[in-house]
């Protein structure tokens, strides 16, 4: 009697609900990427809605400044997008304005609620 061997079917390397999944998380990174371009603040306002749920109120803060190129620090930190938010805790912070050619301007505030500040940098004395 001839013996034959057995052999369990073969699971395929990758499921296809594995694949299926990837595709769709893929498709949504590039949705969101998308609309990020587009609106580049949605972001902010999802985040700061998200974060009043568990208590945690943000300020905006919104900094302008003359000349326009300045770059804005808040407490020594670089920020690189504007209205930026800070916790609404009635803590003190400084925004600073540094531009080239100009002598750097500071401003102290309370972050009690939404805020504009306005900088004026005055020309650099020449030597």
């Amino acid at each position: 009697m001839a013996a034959t061997l057995y052999e369990p079917p073969r699971k395929p390397l990758v499921s296809r609900r594995f694949v299926l999944v990837v595709i769709v998380v893929l498709t949504l990174a590039g949705l969101g990427a998308s609309l990020y371009r587009r609106h580049p603040g949605w972001l902010d306002k999802a985040a700061t809605g998200f974060l009043g749920l568990f208590g945690y109120e943000l300020a905006s803060i919104e900094v302008m400044t003359t000349p326009t190129r300045a770059d804005i620090l808040l407490d020594g930190e670089r920020k690189t997008e504007i209205p930026f938010h800070v916790r609404r805790d009635g803590a003190e912070h400084r925004v600073s304005a540094i531009a080239p050619g100009f002598e750097t301007a500071e401003i102290t505030f309370r972050a009690d609620g939404d805020k504009q500040l306005f900088l004026s940098l005055r020309p650099a004395r020449r030597r």
